[in-house]
């Protein structure tokens, strides 16, 4: 079943027209935080069809380290000394040679070096991470923090497997977390919110666990909202009811679980503030659900949350935020009053879910 479910995934996946963001490099700017996404052909784990949820794009790789340069350049100069975090990512993997050329990633990791960011973010996967990788890091970049970031969404190799079609090795993560904190480099996951198939209640418990298991770790956490991309399986799933859209309201309801101290260790992505453009306007991101009455109030408690890593002002916006909630709406009862509604042990939930996308799909004769 996820052999097929991997096969209609890169089916979807080919229909995609190429985005702007293969084209070129791209920039996202948010207060003091600078992302530089440079051009690639494709994710390696895309073309195989693994990740239910992603949408990296493909394209025409710009393989001149000139351009590429020159691009670079003048996104770092328009920030001029208000840079403080620069994000250096792709669609792929920054150390997949076949992404990011060797050539390339040492003239960028060179010019992070003298850039006026203190902080040094670089976005890969954890296969790209050999022993070679992480000393070129520390050779270029030998003065600044350096984070590796990389997409964890789980912890539970179940959920990797039969939720997201990926599979992590933890043993594997932690052995290159311990030998790349010996030399001095931090780590980021990538923690998702909203894994497909599992109930709402499960959704929350396995995030949980998973930034839990990061922070025990000593990695700092980027939480992700699940966003349904077009041209994916979820999307798909979505279309036909087979997926729901999680509420804004379980993000905070999550935070609220952490200490003053682990939220400031807990960033938050791609909550609603990011959007892939295509030409035809009905073909966009999904995000979570909410209402006209509490939409404004959340996208501004996102907002406030990011712009600071005071772990004490970020735990009073989650209170602030639960606490006016309350009265602004019913959207946040409702998302408790649904972790009550399904008591079916978890993996009968995932496979009964798994048949029925199944089902779809043949009907639509797509496997």
């Amino acid at each position: 079943m996820l052999s097929e479910f991997r096969e209609v995934n890169r089916l979807f996946r080919k229909k995609r027209p190429i985005e702007d963001s293969c084209t070129h490099c791209e920039a996202f700017v948010q207060g003091g935080l600078l992302e530089v996404a440079i051009p690639a052909f494709r994710c390696r784990h895309d073309a195989e069809g693994s990740c239910i949820m992603c949408n990296y794009g493909s394209g025409v790789p710009i393989h001149s380290r000139k351009i590429l340069e020159s691009q670079f350049d003048v996104i770092v100069s328009a920030m001029g000394d208000k840079l403080e975090i620069l994000i250096l990512c792709t669609n792929g993997s920054f150390f997949d040679d076949k992404n990011v050329p060797p050539d390339v990633q040492r003239s960028l990791l060179a010019r992070a070096q003298d850039s006026s960011a203190s902080m040094i973010i670089i976005e890969t996967h954890l296969d790209t991470l050999l022993p070679d990788k992480l000393q070129l890091v520390r050779d270029y970049i030998p003065s600044k923090t350096v984070i590796l970031e990389i997409g964890l969404e789980s912890s539970d190799p179940f959920t990797q497997k039969y939720c997201y079609l990926k599979e992590i090795s933890l043993d594997k993560l932690t052995t290159v977390m311990k030998n790349a904190q010996k030399m001095g480099l931090m780590f980021q996951l990538n923690v998702i919110l909203g894994a497909p198939f599992l109930s709402a209640a499960d959704q929350m418990k396995d995030a949980e666990r998973t930034i839990r298991w990061g922070l025990a770790h000593d990695s700092l956490i980027a939480l992700f909202p699940m966003n349904i991309k077009p041209y994916t399986l979820l999307y798909y799933a979505y279309l036909h009811g087979i997926y729901r859209p999680i509420s804004h309201w379980a993000m905070p309801l999550l935070l609220n679980s952490f200490s003053s101290e682990e939220l400031g260790k807990i960033d938050l992505a791609w909550y609603g503030n990011r959007q892939s453009q295509y030409e035809e306007p009905e073909i966009r991101t999904i995000f979570p659900r909410d209402c006209p009455s509490c939409h404004q109030m959340l996208q501004d408690f996102y907002k406030a949350y990011v712009l600071t890593e005071d772990g004490i002002e970020r735990q009073a916006l989650v209170k602030q935020v639960l606490f006016n909630g309350m009265e602004q709406c019913t959207c946040m009862e409702q998302e408790k009053d649904s972790w009550r509604l399904d008591s079916v042990p978890r993996k009968e939930h995932v496979f009964r879910l798994h048949r029925a996308l199944l089902n779809a799909l043949r009907s639509d004769h797509l496997v």
